[in-house]
This record gives C-alpha cells, structure tokens and sequence, in this order.
C-alpha cells in the first residue's frame, strides 16, 4: 500500500492510498484491520484499489463459483465502518478474464 497525503493552494488536505492486496484471506484480514485503524482526521480519503475481493455474484464471470465466505463478510464491515464508496467504473465491464471454467 501507498499513501500519500495530498496538498494544494486554497484546498483542504487529503489523502490518498493505492493499494493491492493479497488474495489469502489471513492477509487481507491484516490489511482490512491496518485500513480501519488510520486515522486520517476526518479528511477526504482516496483508496484507488485491487482489493483482490469481489462482494457481489454480478461483479464475477467464469472461474471458481462465487462464495460469500468470512473474506467477503470482512471486507463488506471494512467498506461499511469505514465509510467507503465505490466511485463505479466506466468502461468495459470486466477488465480481467482468465477463460477459465
């Protein structure tokens, strides 16, 4: 994860994080409680992300079947605690297809 805080003329300061994550539960489990104890001080917050983790059947296509297991339940109470929104994409509705069954 990067994280920077962002300052410009006449603005308010705000923070932004990239972040990548892991695709093992135990480590997401690590960063989703790292993600909830920042405190950022009531400012803005940009997380530009590949949180590896997909909360709704629709957001899948082929592979492995979809599993609601405790990754997906921990990072729905992330998103939930922490305020967090997803901005949506545009754009071609799956960025990633690995033409696996």
């Amino acid at each position: 994860m990067i994280m920077v805080k962002v300052h410009s003329k006449g603005t308010r300061p705000w923070m932004f994080s990239g972040v990548y994550a892991s695709t093992d539960s135990n480590e997401m489990k690590v960063l989703w409680d790292f993600l909830m104890s920042i405190d950022i001080a009531n400012q803005p917050w940009l997380i530009a992300e590949d949180f590896n983790c997909i909360d709704n059947v629709e957001d899948k296509m082929g592979g492995r079947p979809f599993r609601y297991g405790k990754s997906i339940k921990a990072f729905k109470e992330l998103c939930q605690e922490a305020d967090l929104m997803d901005l949506k994409y545009k754009g071609v509705r799956f960025t990633l297809i690995n033409n696996r069954i």
